[in-house]
């Protein structure tokens, strides 16, 4: 597991055995720790919103979530494995948390979404501990987030799932971590859609070749058009500038890459 940037964001380069293990120590711990993703739209938010760069350049972890990312770090000559996303290892997490007897919380989406995607779960693994969930519908400050902070350290979950979509899951994550009785927080989008069946999977051809933002592009035009087919693109025109700004040696100014941990 190392650490590398990709314009000044931090990529954790881990495999899904290694962030299952992670997940593992911080539990059997008793720790508390957010473990965070980064994908190109994420990227591109944090070099607008100097509060998410900062964020997620703090976490330890901040695993790759999109083939966009590897494409990326490879043109700034860094290596790296094959992306390690929720909608991959949802499965192994959730056999996981049964055969240890962890719990699990789910916050986010719809009411009907949330409790459908929890179903799922209990549908692949009945013995799984679902601690609670929660709606992704309510303001996110002040007294009624105060009390979705209450209900879940009532329930006190040792993984807790929070998909608002960036940046507000993040923002929201930022703002109460300090406060959550949780083991392991992890932020996941939009993923208790596909979870619930709300959206269909991926064609696994298209994830593993990296074309989900085409999929996703043509099946939801109003909200990815501008998150893929602008934002990728500008993605790449800003490696390629840090790229050639490396190559005359006047880098832009990023946080130092961390080196090997284990």
């Amino acid at each position: 597991m190392r650490d590398f940037t990709v314009l000044g964001n931090k990529v954790t380069d881990l495999t899904t055995a290694e962030l299952l293990a992670e997940v593992q120590s911080i539990i059997e711990r008793d720790d508390s720790e957010v473990i965070l993703n980064t994908n190109v739209h994420g990227i591109n938010l944090a070099q607008r919103m100097p509060w998410l760069k900062e964020f997620r350049n703090g976490a330890r972890i901040i695993h790759c979530d999109g083939a966009g990312i590897a494409l990326g770090a490879r043109l700034l000559g860094h290596r790296m494995g094959p992306r390690v996303c929720i909608n991959d290892f949802i499965w192994d997490l959730a056999r996981q948390c049964r055969e240890h007897g962890w719990s699990i919380f789910l916050l986010g989406a719809a009411p009907d979404v949330v409790n459908r995607a929890a179903g799922s779960l209990k549908a692949r693994e009945p013995d799984i501990r679902i601690a609670g969930v929660h709606h992704g519908y309510f303001a996110k400050d002040g007294p009624e987030s105060d009390r979705v902070v209450e209900a879940i350290n009532r329930a006190q979950p040792n993984i807790l799932l929070v998909g608002f979509g960036m940046p507000v899951q993040e923002r929201w994550v930022r703002d109460n971590a300090a406060r959550l009785d949780v083991n392991v927080t992890m932020v996941v989008g939009g993923f208790f859609d596909r979870l619930s069946g709300t959206v269909p999977w991926t064609p696994r051809w298209m994830t593993d070749n990296g074309l989900e933002w085409v999929y996703l592009s043509l099946r939801r035009p109003r909200r990815f058009f501008d998150r893929y087919l602008v934002g990728n693109p500008r993605f790449v025109l800003s490696v390629l500038l840090e790229r050639a700004a490396i190559a005359v040696g006047s880098r832009p100014d990023e946080p130092p890459a961390q080196g090997s941990r284990g």
